[in-house]
């Protein structure tokens, strides 16, 4: 079975092998290019598929095991919660930057000892913040 590389392939994959099925994951833009399709919706994308599997062309790319695709998800997930967390940091930052309220020199403004600093100086912030 031929599935689109999109961002929800993991749980199709899982399905279609669990059937006894091959799967066969499509690099969606080398399919585009194949086909020559300008426009792209589901049912041309499905059709274009099917064609392409017919003549046994379709540009695939590898898929790791289940295992491999599980440890892979560990570290992209934690690249993702450290951004959010540094995002939020720049924000709490840029709040009191915004109102110049001078926060005293801690090594770190989110250890111990600056989270007693921040909830003191969040009584300087005004109200809506």
């Amino acid at each position: 079975m031929a599935v689109e590389a999109v961002g929800n392939w993991y749980w199709l994959v899982n399905e279609i092998e669990e059937a006894g099925m091959v799967p066969h994951l499509v690099h969606p833009r080398k399919a585009k290019l194949m086909l020559g399709m300008i426009n792209k919706t589901d049912k041309r994308d499905a059709r274009g598929l099917n064609r392409l599997q017919r003549t046994g062309t379709p540009p695939t790319v590898w898929i790791p095991p289940a295992e491999v695709r599980d440890q892979r998800d560990l570290p992209r997930t934690r690249m993702v919660l450290t951004r959010q967390g540094t995002r939020l940091k720049n924000r709490v930052h840029a709040t009191f930057a915004k109102y110049a309220i001078p926060l005293p020199d801690v090594s770190d403004l989110f250890g111990r000892q600056g989270r007693a600093v921040l909830a003191r100086s969040l009584t300087a912030l005004p109200s809506h913040t």
